[in-house]
């Protein structure tokens, strides 16, 4: 009835952003030739991917990045470079390399869920920069993620078949799987500081005797901002994110201008620290008081005492110019 199949099969091992079929006839001496009317992609069938780094603000191959616990040590600082390695495969038994792939991927970023316990119930947004192509594989070392935590992260290519986007049947789309990258945390720590007030012992004549308890009227507190290296507040820095601890401040010193101060009667845990959405306090209190220690008759003096402390957290992340000091 005019029609005949051809032999089966007709399969193209690489991939082709725009093609046509020409048909030639008979075989042996082709006397008839005709071309397609309807151009058509020949598309890789799949997308497998890698995220790397060298260190913690650099990209690289070094490290795999898929971290999406708090215990685990693998971090990367939030809106410094990583690497993204993405290979194109064909739909063949023994899936093959597409040497002629040369797309550019989107991310498509999602929760990662119950994972792990680095994953956030909502995400920032990760960038995946320029691409370069060779040989089936494209690679970015210009990504980057706004924010802290773990994430579970998904390339798809909505380009590469744009010839058939009037062909319908959503086939123009090439996905990888998913799967969890992490872990980031903030660049750096911002921090800013109020001016603390201490309170006389003996209030009717403003003054506190050398040996007499005193303490704050008002407390210093230190305000630390978790930012992303162009400075942005990584607001997901929150709950178990949340890493600074009493542990990891290092370098908390009282010193005073004039006088041997004694500090015995401070808190045992100082400063009290509380925090969430990227931002929190370090409040430092008295306890039953700072004094100055009694021993040879002085002269009247102010009580200038000076408090300094490192703000720095459990996977590293500090403020530059540590230590903070009132």
């Amino acid at each position: 009835n005019g029609r005949h199949a051809l032999t089966a099969p007709n399969t193209v091992a690489n991939v082709y952003r725009n093609a046509k079929v020409r048909i030639k006839s008979p075989a042996a001496a082709p006397t008839l030739t005709s071309c397609s009317g309807d151009n058509f992609a020949i598309r890789p069938a799949s997308l497998s991917f890698a995220v790397t780094d060298a260190d913690r603000t650099t990209a690289g191959t070094g490290r795999t990045l898929n971290n999406n616990t708090i215990a685990g040590t693998t971090v990367h600082n939030a809106g410094r470079p990583f690497t993204i390695t993405a290979t194109a495969y064909n739909g063949a038994g023994t899936p093959a390399i597409t040497t002629n792939y040369d797309g550019s991927p989107t991310a498509v970023v999602t929760s990662c869920g119950g994972n792990g316990d680095a994953c956030t119930a909502t995400t920032g947004t990760l960038t995946p920069g320029a691409w370069s192509a060779a040989a089936g594989t494209v690679a970015t070392t210009t990504a980057s993620y706004d924010d802290a935590g773990a994430l579970t992260l998904q390339l798809q290519d909505t380009t590469y078949a744009t010839v058939d986007a009037g062909d319908g049947g959503g086939t123009q789309t090439i996905s990888s799987t998913a799967a969890d990258a992490g872990r980031f945390v903030p660049a750096h720590f911002a921090v800013s500081i109020n001016s603390p007030a201490f309170a006389a012992a003996c209030g009717a004549g403003a003054f506190t005797y050398v040996g007499q308890a005193f303490s704050y009227t008002t407390a210093p507190v230190i305000t630390v901002t978790a930012q992303d290296a162009s400075n942005a507040t990584t607001t997901r820095y929150a709950g178990t994110l949340w890493r600074i601890t009493d542990a990891s401040l290092t370098g908390k010193t009282y010193a005073a201008a004039t006088g041997t101060l004694a500090t015995t009667g401070l808190p045992g845990t100082d400063p009290v620290i509380a925090g969430g959405a990227g931002t929190g306090t370090l409040t430092f209190g008295s306890g039953s008081g700072l004094l100055f220690s009694r021993s040879a008759p002085a002269a009247p003096f102010e009580a200038d005492i000076g408090l300094s402390i490192n703000v720095i957290d459990a996977d590293g992340v500090a403020y530059a110019s540590n230590p903070v000091s009132f």
